[in-house]
């Protein structure tokens, strides 16, 4: 198995300015093919492990998460040590605390993703706002936010095999564009009274939503505030990515608990700075 270790290239001004502006930016190249292969080795090994340890998250038919990978997820100590030195090195750090504007960043989590084909029974990712990406009070945000300030967590999902905008790559509205007619839209898709497909029409029809993306090995979107989905994955397998978040070193805890990174944590305060044996800064 590779032992390279994945490091990403630098974020250019355009891409910071680009994501200043909408809270979602593409980032071509940002691992190269062969790190973005090296990754893939490491997680379909990893299914194969899970598979044998009686499973891993699955999140109905649109999306399964393998992970957190690099660490256990209450203690903070490393699980993995590939995954580990990927994910805590300083290249990562600095890229996402350029775009979020920081000096510093704490490790979130780390996932693969696996969205199977239609075929196979999958389905698209419903249109949400990442816990705690907007402001509390803001129309995408009824559930709050663990963080203060809010809109301080990034997340980076890395295509690991060639993905064309049919095998269910993620589209984006910027959070300027947040409106009435906006919110009703996405609950119409809750209620099944609109398919998300159905939803990408009208939002085309408005000028609102992103364009439909195809990613190469390597390739990331990164998105922070931005409303988000997926359409069901139209291709031939499993539409495999890598994802790693990361959140503002300063952030303070509000009391609320996103069970996916927090639960089960010691050292959880309300009001103050995350615990570091489970949030480790980067950079």
């Amino acid at each position: 198995m590779s032992s390279i270790i994945p490091t990403p290239r630098e974020i250019t001004d355009d891409e910071v300015r680009s994501f200043q502006e909408n809270d979602w930016a593409k980032i071509e190249s940002f691992l190269s093919e062969d790190e973005a292969a090296a990754l893939l080795t490491r997680l379909e090994a990893k299914l194969e492990q899970s598979a044998e340890k009686g499973g891993h998250a699955v999140y109905g038919p649109m999306l399964e998460a393998l992970g957190p990978l690099s660490v256990e997820g209450v203690s903070g100590e490393v699980a993995d040590r590939f995954f580990f030195d990927m994910t805590h090195q300083r290249a990562w750090g600095q890229a996402a605390a350029r775009l979020l504007g920081v000096e510093s960043v704490r490790y979130q989590i780390d996932q693969g993703l696996i969205k199977r084909p239609a075929r196979d029974g999958g389905d698209g990712t419903v249109w949400h706002v990442d816990f705690g990406g907007q402001e509390p009070g803001s129309l995408f945000a009824s559930h709050g936010s663990a963080f203060a300030p809010a809109r301080s967590v990034i997340a980076f999902w890395i295509a690991l095999k060639p993905t064309p905008a049919t095998s269910g790559t993620m589209r984006f509205v910027a959070p300027r564009h947040f409106d009435q007619p906006l919110h009703d839209l996405v609950h119409a898709t809750y209620a099944e009274q609109k398919s998300i497909e159905e939803s990408y029409e009208e939002l085309e029809q408005r000028g609102i939503l992103s364009p439909p993306l195809d990613l190469k090995p390597g390739d990331a979107t990164v998105h922070r505030g931005a409303l988000h989905s997926a359409p069901p994955n139209k291709g031939d397998g499993i539409r495999w990515a890598f994802a790693v978040s990361y959140v503002q070193a300063d952030v303070h805890y509000t009391g609320l608990i996103d069970e996916l990174v927090m639960a089960g944590v010691d050292g959880l305060e309300k009001g103050k700075t995350l615990p570091d044996h489970r949030f480790h800064i980067i950079g």
